[in-house]
């Protein structure tokens, strides 16, 4: 039989103890555990146990107490390799538990038929509890002669009889043959216990493991998922870049032939100059008088018209060629990408100063006047960014300055307010890039406070205005019998090019001669528009407005005081008043008018042999809006699907084309293309199926907000129908 090794130094297991975690050492193994106590001390309180690393306890006599591991004393071999305790030749195959022999199958025989071994017990070698040594007898280490068949039940351990004598004699014991069947049955327990709590163990460690395979795989997955979008990001930055230097490439190629063709015509400008001059010379110095006088009247004909011809003293193009990094140029692949070419850039001294305030305030009201931002053909710049700075400072108060506040509109506009807190004059410079603009510095008398006015008019101010009930006081007071009527503003963008509609209604009035009507724009000096008696009165009309305003006539009385205006400019865009005075009384009303482009978009199909892609396009756009698919299947899934946009400017420089492409579209899904800024919104729908393909498109606006100023008396809403044509797009 070949002896047990101990686990920790794989030498043959010499006095196995059992340590507390069921760990079993050779006593060699243990004598050199025991060195790792505190020095000075008889033994070590707790030590660490070499194969599992937990710190067990030790009995109160240290290493000498822990008890024999007496699984490890009886594995000195296997069932196989014993032999018979009686013949010595064959195998053993039985085990009497009577007298504890291994039997072979010949002699179990023989030990049932004997007298004196025929009431024995005999069982399988292989049931047996302790394999080939469970029979043998176990001797007391106190007392080696004597073997260990009682147990004590207070100290829970083994004892012979003299044990029982010394040790144990006031204890309750039993034999160990009745003893073990008690505490089989608790360790029985203790032991499903323990494999329940194992199986759930088992089960935790599998699902770790699955969870930790799971998120290799994730890992895995993302790190692919990060990959591709690095990719397609990467490659999409870089398509950017291409269009973006192929753009630069294109402006460039357009300056330069620009100025080629500037430089062809000054050059034969100066050619035929220099050929007129030199043969004037040549005539005044070495021609006779007659033929002076010959030649004079073609001479002076061909220097004349060399004189009048028109040419630029200032080359037609310029180097203002710009990067943006931060503007948003939208997307590419399905990513959105930045950065855009300009090739606009601002001249401060074609920037203009708009206001009715720009040259008076009140003192501590908020007031304000508004630049306009042009470019060096004297274009408004049509977008914002640019480095605005202004500067308020009274001229007899030196350390008395005003703070204002600059709105960027966005569009190229700047909207500057601030309010007074001292009256008198004030010096305002207004710089961009650090230059000052067209009027720049300008003086601005700011007025003292009004004197409220208490009560009303007196008789002699209704008579000098000529019996006007309309007549108002500079404090705000009116004539006594005036009411205020209903003026609603509905508010609608306006399409730059087109016309569009100021839209305003007021409570009807069937005397058209009482009627008034008064547009006028905050930032503009004239008026918008008036309308008196039936007829235009346009002698305050400002410059900017002529010849593209018209009230609807034939629909005044009916209380349409709406105004038409044609060719709208993107500059058109601010806050508007309008003003009704009837025989009823008077009223207005103000609305915010946005200007910018919008058109519906064209949607179709176009097939090749890479598959089909949806192309949508719409003409003419600003501000620069934003574009994005949906996809969904006929079952309502959502697809996944990558579009590729752009933006090209358009030959004005303000307003923008805007294609998209939706590649590898597949059949029976609708696909819309949503396009959208801040003032329009438009849809375009392709519903593919197996056998035919059907468009949508649709374009709606976007923040229509109306406000209005109207009496204490119950609001009177006027339903009427506007001409359609001012809403073309």
């Amino acid at each position: 039989m070949a002896a047990s090794r101990c686990p920790a130094c794989a030498e043959p297991c010499v006095e196995p103890r059992l340590l507390p975690c069921l760990h079993s050492l050779c006593a060699h193994c243990l004598r050199r555990l025991e060195t790792l106590g505190e020095p000075g001390r008889a033994a070590a309180l707790s030590v660490l146990c070499p194969l599992c690393d937990a710190e067990v306890a030790l009995p109160p006599g240290g290493l000498g107490q822990l008890i024999p591991d007496y699984t490890a004393l009886g594995r000195g071999g296997t069932a196989g390799t014993a032999g018979c305790d009686l013949c010595a030749d064959g195998a053993a195959a039985r085990r009497c538990q009577t007298c504890g022999a291994h039997l072979c199958l010949f002699c179990c025989q023989a030990h049932r038929r004997q007298k004196k071994t025929a009431s024995h017990v005999v069982v399988e070698l292989e049931s047996s509890r302790d394999c080939s040594q469970a029979g043998k007898p176990f001797f007391c280490p106190s007392h080696p002669s004597e073997e260990l068949w009682l147990f004590c039940e207070q100290c829970e351990q083994p004892m012979c009889q003299d044990c029982v004598a010394e040790r144990h004699q006031q204890h309750p014991y039993d034999f160990t043959s009745n003893a073990v069947q008690r505490h089989r049955d608790s360790l029985q327990e203790l032991l499903r216990s323990t494999q329940q709590r194992m199986s759930t163990l088992e089960n935790v460690l599998s699902q770790t493991d699955g969870v930790g395979s799971a998120i290799r795989a994730r890992a895995e997955a993302v790190a692919a998922e990060i990959s591709l979008f690095a990719r397609g990001y990467v490659k999409a930055i870089e398509e950017h870049r291409d269009r973006l230097l192929k753009q630069l490439e294109d402006l460039k190629v357009q300056k330069e032939n620009l100025l080629h063709l500037q430089k062809a015509q000054l050059q034969q400008l100066l050619l035929d100059m220099r050929t007129g001059v030199e043969f004037t010379e040549r005539l005044l110095t070495s021609g006779s008088d007659l033929g002076i006088l010959v030649t004079k009247r073609v001479v002076a004909s061909r220097l004349a018209k060399l004189n009048s011809a028109a040419y630029s003293t200032h080359p037609r193009e310029d180097d203002s060629i710009q990067f943006s990094p931060q503007e948003r140029a939208g997307q590419c692949h399905g990513y959105e990408v930045f950065g855009a070419v300009i090739c606009k850039a601002v001249d401060p001294a074609k920037c203009t100063l708009h206001g009715e305030d720009l040259y008076s305030a009140h003192q501590n009201e908020l007031t304000g006047f508004t630049l306009l931002c042009n470019d060096t053909t004297g274009k408004q710049m049509g977008r914002g960014g640019e480095a605005v700075m202004v500067t308020i400072t009274h001229k007899d108060k030196k350390d008395c300055a005003v703070k204002p506040t600059v709105c960027d509109n966005g569009d190229g506009t700047y909207h500057i307010s601030y309010s007074p807190e001292e009256p008198g004059l004030y010096a305002v410079s207004v710089y961009v890039k650090g230059q000052h603009v067209q009027g720049s510095p300008f003086i601005v008398m700011v007025k003292s406070k009004f004197r409220k006015h208490q009560g009303m008019f007196h008789c002699c101010t209704f008579c000098s205005s000529g019996g006007k009930k309309a007549a108002r006081c500079a404090c705000g007071g009116t004539m006594p019998g005036k009411r205020s009527i209903n003026v609603t503003a509905l508010t609608s963008p306006g399409n730059i090019g087109q016309s569009g509609l100021l839209g305003c209604t007021f409570e009807p009035d069937i005397w058209m001669g009482s009627i008034v009507i008064r547009w006028a724009k905050v930032g503009v000096a004239g008026l918008v528009h008036e309308f008196r008696g039936g007829k235009d009165h346009l002698q305050e009309q400002d410059v900017v407005f002529q010849g593209r305003t018209a009230v609807f006539a034939d629909q005044v009385i009916g209380g349409n005081a709406s105004l038409e205006l044609r060719d709208v400019q993107l500059s058109d865009a601010g806050t508007y008043r309008c003003s009704i005075t009837t025989s009823r009384g008077s009223g207005a009303a103000v609305l915010r008018y946005q200007t910018g482009a919008f058109s519906i978009p064209r949607v179709h199909v176009q097939t090749s042999s890479s598959g089909d892609t949806l192309h949508c396009e719409a003409p003419r756009w600003f501000p620069q809006p934003t574009v994005h698919w949906t996809a969904y299947s006929n079952a309502g899934k959502c697809l996944p699907h990558a579009a590729d946009t752009s933006y090209e400017l358009n030959s004005e420089n303000i307003t923008v084309k805007v294609v998209s492409f939706l590649r590898n579209i597949t059949a029976n899904a609708t696909y819309t293309c949503v396009i959208e800024n801040g003032i329009a919104k438009a849809t375009g729908n392709i519903k593919v199926t197996d056998f035919n393909i059907t468009r949508e498109t649709s374009l709606h606006m976007v923040n229509l907000n109306t406000e209005s100023v109207s009496s204490s008396l119950p609001a009177c809403h006027w339903m009427l129908l506007l001409p359609m044509c001012l809403l073309s797009l």
